[in-house]
């Protein structure tokens, strides 16, 4: 007898009626059907003769979405529907006129070391300093490291205000052969690191970013000796150069960067003009130095080396009030630049004399502010490509400025504010909202950081899920000043899928015992490379193997 019937005995032995529930069943949903081909593009216009212009377009993507990271297969993106609207004003918010900055060069004339030289004189008191040279994708910055006096100082290099002052822009000028810092038109080289990052071999790539470097040198050595002369003018002065290289490039661009700062410092201690036939020797003779194969005169006597960018940023916080020596100190830290976003999962183990800095992973992805700029660009393209009357003036604007992209001009936080006079909807806008650049843009990133960067990380370090959750997170970089990339560090405290991935974002703290007038606390963290290279050393940086599992 089944249990409906028993009960039913019961009531009626009772003299009472079994209770009926009314309660509908939930109907399981039918699985949508799924398409086997792809539908073409449509594209209908409406016109009117005093309308504005009206596109729908349908678009479906290759997989019908991104299935990254799901265990489950999902059912099939809509498709998306494009309106764009276009008043008869329209125009680009950007233009590629008028990027030339208007900061000059706090320094007009630098001709050669003499002001970081000192006396030279072996029987005059030795003097150790430390140049931190933090080489970015849009802009050098610099800040000399005093050990005995517990003093770091920024180096500003342009006559502007606030963090504008401690920025020199990645680019160099050449006439007549002749490289030079500024210029009268459009630089003639801007991506100096990307190129060389993209071939370490080429031999241009070196040759202008030995230029770069040496031009840097000189504008210093002018600064100190202005600004502190009286205070070192009398010492010899022993330097060391430390420059910063990408965490996931350490091995690669090492002995690269070494040879390429040596070289430049070369260059800057000559009295020439640089130009190519300086920058050859000075390589050929920095590459005789490395080897051994000759000592350095008194004017090369520099010690060159690299340190991964983010332990020498992390190092300050190290060394600040708001770090807990006694906790797990596991951090996840995105430098965003110009180009790339230099991302790294790693532990520090604090140390009274050597701080160990374990890194679990790293990565370079091109998601710098410059990349986002170029996506977003390349989508607006693609959108007006499908209108048959799109005014020329948006495509061309659009043209003019994929041919020429200026680093250091600020990118809009929203793709939706390239134009104006220009409004573009999409319906639907899916479960993860990927029909516009900001959207996929914004879940490359969050890949990275999230599941590239900490997933893989826990991976590798064997690490508990437990022991992962809000993981302090540290964004910095002159591109986290873009609203989009603000949005994501909030966005980063949660994860659709997987709890343990949350993060928790704290701020670098400004230290004390840095010496940079005008510096904003917002803006500290412009400086905090530059600042941890400005060390004799920010301790041992270990690349732990992955765990067999």
């Amino acid at each position: 007898m089944s249990m409906k019937d028993a009960m039913a005995k019961a009531y009626e032995k009772a003299g009472k009626k079994l209770p009926v529930s009314h309660k509908k069943r939930n109907k399981k949903r039918r699985p949508s059907k799924v398409r086997g081909h792809k539908r073409p593009v449509e594209v209908k216009q409406e016109w009117s003769k005093d309308s504005k212009p009206v596109v729908r377009r349908q678009r479906i993507s290759e997989e019908g979405g991104d299935n990254r990271g799901s265990k489950t297969p999902t059912q099939p993106a809509k498709p998306a529907t494009y309106e764009v609207d276009i008043a008869p004003d329209a125009a680009a918010a950007f233009s590629v006129k008028d990027t030339h900055s208007n900061h000059s060069l706090l320094v007009e004339s630098a001709d050669n070391l003499s002001g970081m030289l000192g006396v030279m004189n072996t029987a005059a008191p030795e003097e150790e300093l430390f140049l931190g040279f933090d080489l970015g994708t849009s802009s050098l910055k610099a800040v000399v490291g005093d050990r005995n006096r517990r003093v770091h100082y920024a180096v500003p290099f342009r006559d502007a205000m606030g963090i504008e002052q401690y920025l020199l822009p990645t680019r160099l000028y050449q006439t007549a052969g002749i490289y030079t810092l500024e210029g009268e038109s459009q630089p003639d080289y801007q991506n100096l690191k990307l190129d060389l990052m993209e071939d370490p071999t080429n031999i241009l790539a070196r040759r202008r970013l030995a230029a770069f470097i040496a031009l840097s040198l000189r504008q210093i050595s002018t600064w100190f000796q202005n600004a502190h002369g009286n205070t070192y003018g009398t010492s010899n002065l022993l330097w060391s150069l430390n420059l910063g290289v990408p965490a996931a490039e350490s091995g690669r661009l090492s002995d690269v960067m070494e040879l390429l700062g040596w070289a430049g410092w070369i260059a800057a201690a000559s009295e020439a003009p640089i130009d190519d036939e300086l920058i050859g020797n000075a390589m050929d003779r920095a590459g005789k130095l490395l080897n051994g194969e000759s000592d350095p005169e008194p004017s090369e006597d520099v010690e060159v080396g690299t340190i991964p960018e983010i332990a020498a940023q992390i190092y300050g916080y190290v060394r600040s009030d708001a770090f807990d020596p006694n906790a797990q100190n596991l951090f996840i830290l995105a430098d965003v630049g110009a180009g790339t976003v230099d991302c790294a999962m790693f532990k520090v183990r604090p140390d009274k004399h050597s701080d160990e800095f374990l890194f679990y992973e790293k990565s370079v992805e091109p998601l710098g502010v410059t990349s986002l700029h170029i996506h977003r660009l390349k989508w607006w393209q693609q959108v007006f490509t499908e209108l048959e009357h799109a005014p020329d003036t948006l495509m061309e604007a659009i043209d003019a400025e994929l041919k020429q992209i200026d680093s250091t001009r600020p990118v809009p936080d929203k793709f939706s504010k390239y134009f104006n006079g220009v409004t573009v909807k999409s319906s639907p806008k899916g479960p993860l909202g990927l029909h516009n650049p900001d959207a996929e843009f914004d879940q490359r990133l969050r890949g990275q950081i999230q599941d590239g960067t900490l997933e893989k990380g826990r991976q590798t370090g064997g690490w508990h899920v437990e022991a992962l959750k809000d993981t302090p997170f540290l964004l910095s970089g002159g591109g986290s000043r873009n609203k989009f990339y603000e949005r994501i560090k909030e966005g980063l405290r949660h994860h659709p899928s997987l709890g343990y991935l949350r993060l928790n974002p704290k701020p670098l703290v400004l230290p004390s015992n840095i010496k940079a007038p005008g510096l904003a606390r917002q803006d500290w963290d412009r400086l905090s490379v530059a600042y941890g290279l400005s060390f004799g050393s920010v301790g041992k940086a270990t690349f732990v193997p992955a765990v067999n599992t």
